[in-house]
This record gives structure tokens, C-alpha cells and sequence, in this order.
């Protein structure tokens, strides 16, 4: 795998106006070390992260703070106070913490005045990959910022994001946190409170289903249960097609001074050369696995295995149980869905003998633009887990009954 550059560039540093003199944090040996409450906004997914804390076997995070000399309203003129420092969990054997991970390294709470705090996450890729002279790099051992990232008004930016040659790096940002004077208490951690959001969407599962009862009282295994004319349904293929994979993301930001007001995040797709587009298939089984009888009505190939009596779940083949994707909407694209499967009907012959029809296979697209195509967002956001459920339907055969003509009267005259 190439290895794909993401510096993060700014839109500017925190404008600054002219002033006579420049404040300088002032630092008390006495106060407490900066410390981190990290935790994980809403369980999405059993993705990089899960749940809604940050657990401490979790990649370390890469964090800046800033100077304020109010402690209570955003001037101009900040001060860059923490650079990118990596963040990690800690156990002193008495506490656990999260603090730089460098241990020779700590960061005092300033006398007066306030730190704002801009965090992501992780601050390393997660995988191992290559680079682009093909030289192998270890997990966990090449920042996800090759260049330090630099920061200002519109946050964190991430440009020219691979997905597809990440897909075990959950991207997240934290909410900006501003004001802060000293550590806090929340949820039985001390610091400062770190509330990061997935940046990506993640794609998680199908849920293939039959529209009614095709197969009369079959339980799937015996043939003599079953009637001529029943039908016997098989997935043999999920694929995820035509994927962008590319874009840049750039994070929430602030503006002006008091009050605050918090500019907005997005994705844009990339174009021209830079934009890449990428197959997955979901799920893959070359004999095809049944559904649609009474013992699993349904067919749940979903990346968090549920407890679904009466339905068959099997976790996906994909290379990872799931998708990180770029959010997005579909409108211009051709993203879609394909599913291939076979249909078998049960015959039977003049000694009433049962058999499974030859398998007629088929192969169905579904562009993603029509599935959306009636949502207020059009495609696959931030921060959500996407499922789709596809009911499968074929025509009922049924009879219109008439009578051509009605009677025909035919009178014969006879001659006696």
C-alpha cells in the first residue's frame, strides 16, 4: 500500500490585532499537570473505536492548545501553548490518566488566563503500509500528520484523505474546548473533557429478506416438507461499488470573540486526478447461502452481530467487518449496491419424485443515489452506521377466469 500524505493545513493562524504589549502565560509551578478526560461521542460501530469511552488499549490522540489571557471571553492574539503533542493513557499504579506520552513531558495549568484545546484522533495511522518508495512502515509508527498540523480560526484541515488506504484508521476530531483553567471531573476521570466525534461514515450491513412466504412450511433441511412450486432463495454476492474514496475534510472552527460562533465541518470529494473511487465485496459465498424459510426468514450479514432469534446472521467477508467511507452524498456518483443471487423452484415428477430446479442465477444493481433519493441528506454522513435492507419479490402467479363468448346459439331446422 502507497503511503498517502495528509499534511493538515491551515486557513490561517488566530488573527491577531495590533497590540502594545504581548501577555505571556504565566505558569505556577503548583498547579496541576494538564490532564485528558477523553471519551467517544455515541456508540456507532465496533469499528477502531466502540462504545462511548475512549479506552485506554485506544490509539494515542494528538492535541494543541492555545493562550488566552481572559478567562472568560475569546480575544485576538492567542498564544500557542501545546503543540501536537501526542497524548496517551497512563497508570501510575495508584491512577490512570491520560497525559503527553512522553512521561519526561508535562504541561502546567497557567496562573491566569484560559487554554482553548483543539484534539484528533488517532495521531498515528493504525496499519502498516508503504510509502511511496516502497519502503514498509510498522503500525502505529508514522504519524497521521506527516508535517506538524497547523491550526487556526478553521480548524484542522485533512487533505486529499485516502479512506480506502485506511481502512483501519477511525478519524475523529474533538469539540473544540475552550476556556479552560484547570483539569475537570467527569464520569470518574479527571481532566480536561475531551469529547471526540467519527469524522467518517461506516458502512455496516445488509439485511436481505423475502416480501412473503415463498417456501410454504419448509424448515430448510427436508425436501418432503416442501410443495412443487415453492422457491428456494441463495446469496452468493454483496458488493459495494464505485465508492469515492478521496476527499478533503475540514473541521470545525470559530469565529469572532464574544460571542463565539462555530463555523461548520465538511467533506468535499476530490476531482480531476486526485479522485480515486474503490470495489468491496461485502459478502462472498460461491455455493450461496439460504434465506427465506422458516428458520431465517431473513439474512442479516451485518458488521455487530445481533441477537435475532428466528433470523440468520453471519458476519461479512470483507477484508475488515465493515467500511470506512468518505461522507458524502450520492448524487453525482455511480456508487451502488449489487447482489447476486439464485432462485430454485421444486418440481416434481409423474411418481411424485421432489427435486430443486437448476439454479437460475441473477445479478441485481442498486445505485445508491435512488436509494437516497428521498432523504434530507442524500448519502452516508458523519458519524453514522449504514444498513441497508433489500426485500426480495417475485410475481405471484394467479389466474383471470372468463368466459369467450358465452354461449353460441346454433338452431337446426329439420324437415319431417
Amino acid at each position: 500500500m502507497k503511503r498517502l500524505l495528509i499534511p493538515f493545513a491551515a486557513a490561517g493562524l488566530f488573527a491577531s490585532c495590533v497590540q502594545t504589549e504581548t501577555i505571556a502565560p504565566e505558569v505556577s509551578e503548583v498547579q496541576k499537570d494538564v490532564r485528558f478526560n477523553a471519551v467517544v461521542a455515541k456508540k456507532t460501530s465496533r469499528a477502531i473505536i466502540t462504545g462511548t469511552e475512549y479506552d485506554k488499549n485506544a490509539p494515542s490522540f494528538g492535541t494543541y492548545a492555545f493562550y488566552n489571557p481572559s478567562p472568560t471571553e475569546m480575544l485576538p492574539g492567542y498564544e500557542r501553548y501545546i503543540t501536537n503533542e501526542e497524548i496517551s493513557h497512563h497508570d501510575d499504579g495508584t491512577t490512570h490518566f491520560w497525559a503527553p506520552k512522553d512521561p519526561a513531558i508535562s504541561y502546567k495549568w497557567p496562573e491566569s488566563g484560559s487554554l482553548t484545546f483543539y484534539s484528533y484522533s488517532p495521531y498515528n495511522f493504525q496499519e502498516v503500509f508503504e510509502d511511496a518508495s516502497g519502503a514498509p512502515h510498522a503500525a502505529n509508527t508514522v504519524p497521521l500528520n506527516p508535517e506538524p498540523p497547523r491550526i487556526g480560526q478553521h480548524g484542522f484541515i485533512f487533505r486529499d484523505y485516502n479512506v480506502n488506504d485506511h481502512q483501519e484508521t477511525d478519524l475523529m476530531v474533538a469539540d473544540i474546548v475552550y476556556g479552560k483553567t484547570a483539569n475537570e471531573q467527569l464520569g470518574g476521570h479527571t481532566g480536561v473533557p475531551t469529547l471526540f466525534r467519527h469524522k467518517l461514515a461506516l458502512f455496516g450491513g445488509v439485511v436481505i429478506a423475502t416480501s412473503e412466504d415463498y417456501d410454504g412450511n419448509w424448515d430448510g433441511t427436508d425436501i418432503g416438507s416442501a410443495k412443487p412450486g415453492n422457491l428456494r432463495f441463495k446469496i452468493k454476492r454483496v458488493s459495494v461499488k464505485n465508492i469515492p474514496v478521496v476527499g478533503t475534510f475540514t473541521s470545525e472552527g470559530i469565529t469572532g470573540v464574544s460571542p463565539i460562533e462555530k463555523k461548520a465541518e465538511s467533506w468535499v470529494l476530490a476531482t480531476g486526478d486526485a479522485a480515486k473511487t474503490a470495489d468491496y465485496e461485502w459478502y462472498e459465498n460461491a455455493e450461496g447461502i439460504e434465506f427465506g424459510f422458516a428458520a431465517a426468514k431473513q439474512l442479516h450479514i451485518y458488521t455487530m452481530k445481533e441477537n435475532l432469534s428466528g433470523y440468520k446472521v453471519v458476519m461479512p467477508t470483507n477484508t475488515h467487518p465493515y467500511i470506512l467511507a468518505i461522507p458524502q452524498e450520492f448524487t453525482n456518483t455511480d456508487a451502488s449496491i449489487e447482489i447476486t443471487y439464485t432462485i430454485e423452484t421444486l418440481i416434481e415428477d409423474d411418481q411424485q419424485n421432489k427435486s430443486w430446479s437448476t439454479p437460475s442465477e441473477y445479478t441485481r444493481t442498486v445505485l445508491l443515489s435512488n436509494i437516497h433519493a428521498n432523504h434530507a441528506y442524500k448519502g452516508w454522513g458523519m458519524n453514522k452506521l449504514i444498513r441497508y435492507k433489500f426485500l426480495f419479490s417475485t410475481e405471484e402467479i394467479r389466474w383471470a377466469p372468463e368466459i369467450a363468448d358465452g354461449w353460441v346459439m346454433e338452431d337446426f331446422n329439420v324437415d319431417l
